[in-house]
């Protein structure tokens, strides 16, 4: 088979695997059930006992790779600091923050993309999930009300602590509207 039947072939099962899982789906909610959040990390790792990396456990760091048509883009990473193996998944939580107190700035980072694989991390090893930050010059000033930012709180999906990482910038303080959206944030292994 050559590489387009074969694309077209996958492209196919999964329309079909979504399309019965919508149906079972569906069939529940209808008869009253409920049905199981696809909010758990799936995957193997080294092994299963391994639990999910903890913010304590963390690092963050933040390497911007490049600009454009406006926006910048960076890698936020989380190094696993700890002495033993565990995991990362799904989409952090990331946010402007400003002032003495940490005080948020405008909306957080609206999340794209909904991976739940596992990410698992040695000691020392790092994963990373692709940032994208829209300049405030690219918004109308009235539409932003962009104020200098300390850095970025970050939080690992799942952890109930954020950590912090310092990175000066402007962020616009609405939370709503064209400049809400100016944080869009990947999951990790999705980079």
């Amino acid at each position: 088979m050559d590489h387009a039947n074969a694309t077209i072939t996958r492209r196919t099962a999964r329309w079909a695997a979504a399309l019965a899982a919508g149906g079972t789906v569906l069939s529940a909610l209808l008869a009253g059930g409920s049905v199981a959040s696809a909010a758990e990390p799936t995957g193997n790792g080294p092994d299963e006992g391994v639990g999910r990396c903890h913010t304590s456990e963390l690092a963050g760091s933040l390497n911007w790779q490049d600009s454009a048509a406006g926006s910048n883009y960076a890698l936020v990473n989380l190094t696993n600091n700890s002495d033993h193996t565990c995991y990362v998944f799904g989409t952090p939580n990331v946010e402007y923050v400003t002032g003495d107190d940490g005080a948020r700035v405008g909306a957080p980072a609206d999340r794209i993309g909904e991976s739940w694989q596992k990410v698992w991390l040695e000691p020392g090893r790092t994963s990373s999930a692709q940032l994208r930050a829209t300049n405030v010059d690219a918004y109308d000033p009235a539409d932003c009300n962009a104020v200098e930012t300390r850095g970025f709180r970050v939080q690992p999906y799942g952890e109930p602590t954020a950590l912090f990482i310092p990175e000066p910038g402007k962020g616009c303080t609405v939370e709503t509207g064209p400049a809400a959206g100016q944080l869009q944030i990947k999951a990790f292994g999705e980079s």
